[in-house]
């Protein structure tokens, strides 16, 4: 039994529609921040095309010549629009409500110069914590491994993200009808049967 599952999945695998879901199940967990599982899948992506398309190790070498390259100009890409995303974040109206967090006033309401200073550099510390290249490196070698998935991710964010809201939506409007149904009954019933 188990012989024949094994077999099975083997040869599955290795079929232009187990490519197909891999690459979307790739794209689905890159667009939902699960890098470690796209990583995973370019990594089985790779070795089954290599498998079907009986690649020589030049061949291969030749690919990872173009695939490396392309991938750090795509994290290159990447670390902009990451970078670019945190300050439009702060300049929308995140570093005032910082600053008001951060700034204690004195009795009277008066916010001490120095108090002010001292807030502000909290301020650019965490911002800076967040684009400091030093901390993200996990995320800089994922995009240069899974630049693909990434790229049609990014290319294709707002209709997953349209479908995963319609998903949502539709699951939570079902939910909420049935939780409604049942509330009604129980109604009816309360007030057919309990007398106050």
């Amino acid at each position: 039994m188990f012989a024949e599952l094994y077999a099975f999945v083997l040869l599955w695998m290795f079929t232009w529609p187990a490519v197909g879901f891999i690459v979307a199940a790739a794209i689905w967990c890159e667009h939902r921040d699960s890098h470690g599982w796209t990583v995973i899948s370019t990594i089985v992506l790779s070795v089954i095309l290599w498998k079907m398309f009986a690649l020589t190790s030049e061949q291969v070498m030749w690919g990872a010549a173009l695939y490396i390259p392309i991938g750090f100009m795509w994290s290159f890409w990447r670390w902009k629009l990451h970078c670019d995303k945190i300050a439009n974040e702060y300049a929308s109206g995140k570093a005032q409500k910082a600053m008001a967090r951060n700034v204690r006033s004195d009795r009277n309401g008066k916010v001490d110069p120095a108090e002010q200073e001292r807030a502000k550099q909290e301020l650019r510390r965490e911002i800076f914590d967040r684009v400091d290249p030093r901390r993200h490196v996990d995320k800089m070698i994922y995009w240069v491994m899974g630049w693909p998935f990434s790229l049609v991710e990014r290319a294709l964010s707002d209709l997953l993200n349209f479908v995963e809201t319609l998903i949502r939506t539709t699951m939570q409007q079902t939910y909420q009808r049935i939780s409604n149904h049942v509330m009604k009954r129980v109604d009816k019933m309360l007030d057919e049967h309990i007398e106050i």
